[in-house]
């Protein structure tokens, strides 16, 4: 039981902060409408942090307030995306549990950090959407998950899911119908719940989890990359949106 939510202290003054609850990491987009660039540096910083205090037996992804994670998307976020990557597959290789809790908007990234974790929980008023020529393996994932043709829908009608529709479609693990603080303290007790046996154990159990779901997925983003730098500086229309310019 968690008598207060994490402090946020340092990520008052950054776009992403590193709380510990117990043996437990929570990594807080505290400014989760910020530029890509700052986001992506923020979480890379978070990453080995985490890789160097060899700490954290799991890891929770959330945002501040009322957003998951929704950047204005910018004709300059493809030169965040070297970035994004690295600290995506960085955050994989700590072989611990990393579990979103989609507090509000996950959009364009933002939905594709949520699918790139382990297990997602989500309030049901969240919404997640793909959108934007950056999106952090959003597509690879949703096609994975929803197969081709529903994912195709999808993106190109640029619908808005919520979280329990989220949930319908097994892209969420489950909705949590709490309020802060106590839809974070949810999601910090069912994590804990994945820590049984040894962390060896868990670690390797990940690996080959990952690999059989996640092949691929490294491959996917440098072509993601190329694509969003071959749509060069011209507007851009994905989902419906006018994506800058």
């Amino acid at each position: 039981m968690i008598s207060s939510p994490p402090t946020l202290s340092a990520a008052r003054e950054t776009a992403v902060g590193v709380d510990y609850l117990g043996d437990i990491a929570v990594v807080t987009l505290a400014r989760p409408t910020a530029r890509l660039a700052d986001l992506a540096a923020g979480l890379l910083e978070a990453a080995h942090r985490l890789a160097g205090e060899n700490r954290a037996l799991a890891l929770i992804l959330t945002g501040a307030g009322s957003v998951f994670c929704a950047p204005e998307p910018s004709a300059a976020d493809v030169l965040a995306m070297p970035a994004l990557r690295e600290a995506l597959l960085a955050f994989q290789s700590l072989n611990v549990p990393v579990v979103a809790a989609v507090n509000g908007a996950a959009v364009g990234p933002g939905l594709g950090l949520v699918l790139a974790c382990d297990i997602a929980f989500a309030r049901p008023h969240a919404t997640l959407k793909p959108s934007g020529p950056v999106h952090l393996g959003a597509l690879w994932f949703l096609s994975r998950k929803l197969g081709r043709s529903r994912a195709t829908d999808l993106v190109l009608a640029g619908r808005t899911i919520t979280g329990g529709e989220a949930r319908e479609l097994k892209l969420v693990q489950d909705c949590i119908d709490k309020r802060d603080p106590a839809f974070l303290e949810e999601v910090v007790r069912r994590t804990g719940g994945l820590l049984s046996g040894s962390r060896a154990s868990r670690a390797a159990a990940l690996r080959l989890l990952r690999h059989a779901a996640l092949q691929g997925l490294a491959e996917h983003l440098d072509v993601e990359a190329a694509a969003a730098s071959e749509a060069g500086p011209e507007m851009q229309v994905i989902a419906g949106e006018k994506i800058l310019r």
